[in-house]
C-alpha cells in the first residue's frame, strides 16, 4: 500500500517520500535557473509544479531567496 510505501521510504532514506521529491524538484529548478533563459515560470511547469505562485513559495522556503534573486546570484 501507499501507507507502507512511505514508512519504508522514511525508514531507509530518513526523509519522507513528499519531501525527497520536493528537494530534487528544487535541485533540478535550481540548474535551469543557472544555466537557462527560461522564465521562471517555464521552469515551474517543468520542475512539476502546479504554477508558479507555489514554485516560488517552495523555493523560498527551501533556498531562503526567491527564483529571481538566486539566479541573479549566480
Amino acid at each position: 500500500s501507499k501507507y507502507h510505501l512511505s514508512r519504508e521510504y522514511k525508514k531507509t532514506f530518513g526523509v519522507t517520500l513528499g519531501n525527497d521529491l520536493t528537494a530534487k524538484r528544487i535541485s533540478h529548478a535550481k540548474s535551469l535557473l543557472r544555466f537557462t533563459s527560461d522564465s521562471v515560470e517555464q521552469i515551474a511547469v517543468s520542475c512539476g509544479f502546479q504554477n508558479a505562485g507555489y514554485f516560488i513559495k517552495v523555493f523560498r522556503k527551501a533556498e531562503n531567496m526567491t527564483p529571481l534573486e538566486y539566479r541573479k546570484k549566480w
